[in-house]
């Protein structure tokens, strides 16, 4: 019985706080938090989309930031693109 009232607040998370857990990145996420994620998880469907929509919005946003970093123009073609541009009179 001791151990259980030892534990249980720790069983007890609401979902804000296992919501805060799960968007820490994974480095950073301790034993024990990973433990109430894996119990709560166990428990409560809603946290379990959360973290599956919370993945799917990590993984799209930083494939949208590669793409972005791969499409920039480099400095010499800036240059070419202003240059010609201003050549053109309106």
């Amino acid at each position: 019985m001791e151990l259980i009232k030892k534990y249980l607040p720790f069983l007890l998370y609401s979902c804000r706080r296992v919501s805060e857990i799960i968007s820490k990145d994974d480095d950073e996420i301790t034993l024990q938090e990973k433990l109430i994620l894996l119990y709560h998880g166990t428990i409560c469907r809603t946290c379990q989309h959360y973290k599956i929509q919370s993945g799917i919005l990590e993984s799209s946003i930083s494939k949208s930031l590669v793409i972005q970093k791969e499409n920039k123009l480099s400095k010499s073609k800036k240059e070419e693109i202003v240059l010609s541009l201003n050549k053109i009179k309106i």
